[in-house]
């Protein structure tokens, strides 16, 4: 939908919502990330050091989460804070956990289409890392937000449905 001389973003996939530059839009690329994987890694979601206060840099991420989350009210969402290694355990796993927390209120806050019961926060503070904690860089990359899809059964089920509803919605249009 972007002409070529336009399109900053050439290599987006065919068929992604893309915006006035061609580049993809963030809600949509969280929902593919959710379809193909089963969850929605947030590393790029800042705090104040050593606080479970969101940082004003996080919010675009958190708004296209939201956004996302609201084309699938059926979904049980755990919501996954995680730490580096530096600190006690103990600290890590409070911290962590209202991390978590204020990621769910911020998400619960930011879209009313949202149900409570649908997210739910979990603090894992240093006990899952996705790097070693070696260099300042991986140690940001275990500093994250992870939104795991709880009830995958259920997602598959309306992930069929939804795919075969366009399926056919295609198909009617092609025969027109």
């Amino acid at each position: 939908g972007v002409y070529d001389g336009l399109d900053q973003c050439p290599d987006t996939p065919k068929g992604m919502p893309v915006d006035e530059k061609g580049c993809p839009k963030l809600a949509a690329m969280k929902e593919t990330e959710l379809e193909t994987s089963g969850m929605i890694r947030l590393t790029d979601i800042h705090f104040q050091t050593g606080k479970d206060s969101l940082l004003a840099d996080s919010y675009q991420q958190l708004d296209a989460v939201a956004q996302a989350l609201g084309d699938w009210p059926m979904l049980k969402i755990e919501i996954g804070g995680h730490t580096d290694s530096r600190g006690s355990s103990a600290r890590n796993l409070v911290l962590s956990q209202g991390r978590a927390a204020a990621v769910r209120a911020y998400l619960l806050a930011k879209n009313p289409a949202l149900s409570p019961k649908m997210l739910t926060a979990k603090g894992y503070g240093k006990k899952r890392p996705i790097a070693p904690n070696d260099t300042p860089e991986n140690m940001a990359k275990n500093r994250r937000v992870d939104m795991t899809i709880l009830n995958a059964d259920v997602f598959k089920k309306e992930l069929e449905k939804r795919h075969a509803t366009m399926s056919s919605a295609a198909s009617d249009s092609l025969k027109k």
